[in-house]
């Protein structure tokens, strides 16, 4: 690894850190889970490459994604099943019922966190998302 690819690295953690702080603001006033705390020191955080959030049903996330695809907001509800539900991954994967994993599968989205993320594309994405309620 090269002090290029590190410094490289170290600016995309920041990006997401900053665009994950957008995200917590814009969206914790809305009836919605969001795993993802962001924390004063970035350093301390978990930078995910998409930000995760939990719609209290299925149908509301639905709905969402839907009107937010149609926009081109980024959104992704790329989890429709556990990992143990998918045949090619089931042999590696303990055989158990996981109701809860399945539950949060129908109702998790994800959101971009990228470089190129705009202010006025999280303020539309939140918009179309509380219009949902």
């Amino acid at each position: 690894i090269s002090v290029a690819q590190l410094y490289e690295a170290d600016s995309r953690t920041c990006i997401f850190h900053k665009n994950s702080e957008l995200w917590c603001d814009q969206l914790k006033d809305l009836e919605l889970i969001l795993p993802v705390k962001v924390r004063a020191r970035p350093e301390l955080q978990i930078s995910p490459i998409r930000f995760p959030v939990i719609f209290p049903s299925s149908k509301i996330r639905d709905k969402a994604y839907r009107q937010l695809r149609r926009c081109g907001l980024g959104a992704s509800c790329s989890y429709p099943h556990i990992l143990s539900d998918f045949m090619e991954l089931k042999s590696h994967c303990i055989n158990l019922d996981a109701p809860r994993a399945k539950d949060i599968a129908t109702r998790i989205m994800t959101l971009p966190v990228h470089g190129y993320l705009q202010a006025s594309d999280v303020t539309k994405t939140r918009d179309i998302i509380a219009s949902q309620f």
